[in-house]
């Protein structure tokens, strides 16, 4: 009887092993690499905005009022803005200036410039600063404009280009920081 040609199958058992193990390597290898390409990706557009008051004084007029800026690498799309001062809410710049002087009745002389650009629906792209709500007023009315300013609450709702939540506040506890809703 002839002999059968046989190869032994646990003779080529280990160099299978070893090759789902090298392809399974590199399958794991992809896709970490996948992750950290989408995670560079988010960063890379990543806002950042910033709420804060200022105050100047030049020549004889004192300014201040509010600014917002976006420190991160992305633009910052406004998806709600929420105005607080002394327990009365509004959406609307206009009013908030109002009632940021109705605490404050002695303050007749008082210009305000309002900046529409942070609104909801607008991008703020990555470095611009806005002067969003600016009073003028005698130097002498810093006294009344700046305890009223420190009476306001600001929350601002954004998000990224690739859809990620953020919010920032100012004249809330804790804050201003920023808050990942997402």
């Amino acid at each position: 009887m002839a002999k059968k040609n046989t190869t032994n199958a646990n003779n080529r058992n280990p160099v299978a092993w070893m090759a789902a193990t090298v392809s399974l390597c590199a399958l794991v290898v992809s896709l970490y690499q996948t992750y950290l390409q989408r995670k560079q990706q988010y960063a890379s557009v990543w806002p950042r905005l910033e709420v804060y008051s200022f105050n100047q004084i030049a020549d004889s007029s004192y300014q201040c009022g509010f600014r917002v800026m976006n420190r991160g690498v992305g633009p910052a799309i406004i998806e709600s803005v929420e105005l607080q001062v002394n327990e009365k809410n509004t959406r609307q710049l206009g009013e908030f200036a109002g009632f940021l002087l109705d605490t404050r009745p002695n303050l007749a002389e008082v210009n305000n410039s309002i900046n529409d650009l942070v609104s909801v629906g607008t991008f703020i792209p990555a470095g611009q600063e806005i002067d969003w709500l600016a009073f003028t007023a005698k130097v002498t009315d810093r006294y009344w404009l700046d305890p009223a300013l420190q009476n306001a609450r600001i929350l601002i709702r954004y998000t990224s280009i690739y859809g990620e939540k953020w919010e920032v506040c100012l004249g809330c506890p804790d804050y201003p920081h920023h808050i990942k809703l997402n």
